[in-house]
């Protein structure tokens, strides 16, 4: 049974039905952020630590991205652990498959 919390604001916990984790989630700006857990226990531990996070101003917001930004951050943080010729093949793939068709797509927030 769900229960209210006491302080508007304060978030909400719940167990997933599709694959059980455990959900924390609250509104920063009105977005609404998201923890996971395995346990109840878990999820609340997390949400009272990003929440203590965004009163402390150390949630930093993302400015909005394209898919090709993204992917070339993606792939330069990935790059010091690739071989180069598996970093050169995922650029060609990344060049010639993913960018021209979808590359100027605006991402949206991430559910973690």
């Amino acid at each position: 049974m769900a229960t209210r919390r006491a302080v508007h604001g304060d978030g909400t916990i719940y167990q997933r039905a599709s694959d059980h984790r455990w959900v924390g989630s609250f509104l920063i700006d009105g977005n609404r952020k998201y923890v996971y857990g395995k346990t109840q226990r878990e999820a609340r531990e997390k949400l009272r630590q990003t929440q203590a996070d965004q009163q402390q101003g150390r949630l930093v917001k993302v400015a909005p991205q394209t898919l090709k930004q993204y992917l070339e951050q993606w792939l330069e943080r990935r790059s010091v652990n690739l071989k180069k010729i598996t970093f050169s093949g995922y650029w060609k793939a990344i060049q010639k498959y993913i960018l021209p068709h979808v590359g100027d797509i605006q991402l949206k927030k991430n559910h973690q």
